[in-house]
């Protein structure tokens, strides 16, 4: 057994209200429900250069600690490898003008990757190409924003791809 590539993709659904489950997953894992700040998000319009259809949308994001969410779990016996996070961004006058992508093995500690996020209300794809992040019971990992001049300000997401490798984790075989 052995998968790399694409492993969740989240088009979040072509009508409101947005889906909250990937579109496509690999079938070793089980994914829970995309949250936003710990709570169910809002449907918008989506990326048109991408999938079109809904998008998800959160306000809130003028503090640090603002975060879209996705826990994954990978079957027993096996290794989880995230490699790479690819998504459509949008981002309203007043949203946040930052992003990093942490993750839960270091209690979110530490910023994987990042970057700028531009405050005109149209959606651009964003890259976080990552050293491997392992895992192999549930990993959760978390998109923060932050920067927003207001707490009225949105960011949106759509097109959310989670590239890795699944793989027979060593240590269970023995």
């Amino acid at each position: 057994l052995g998968q790399s590539g694409a492993l969740l993709y989240y088009e979040f659904g072509p009508s409101a209200p947005a889906t909250l489950q990937p579109d496509s997953q690999a079938g070793a894992l089980a994914v829970a429900d995309v949250t936003a700040n710990g709570g169910v998000p809002d449907s918008a319009a989506g990326y048109s250069a991408g999938s079109g259809g809904q998008s998800v949308s959160a306000n809130g994001w003028n503090g640090s600690t603002n975060f879209w969410q996705l826990a994954i779990t990978i079957q027993p016996g096996l290794t989880l490898q995230i490699t790479g996070v690819y998504f459509a961004t949008r981002s309203s006058a007043t949203g946040p003008t930052n992003w990093s992508l942490a993750y839960s093995a270091d209690g979110y500690g530490s910023s994987l990757a990042g970057g700028g996020l531009r405050t005109n209300a149209t959606f651009e794809a964003a890259t976080a190409t990552v050293a491997t992040v392992a895992a192999t019971n549930t990993l959760s990992v978390r998109l923060y924003g932050s920067g927003a001049a207001s707490a009225a300000g949105t960011w949106r997401l759509d097109d959310l791809t989670v590239q890795g490798v699944i793989a027979v984790d060593p240590a269970a075989n023995l």
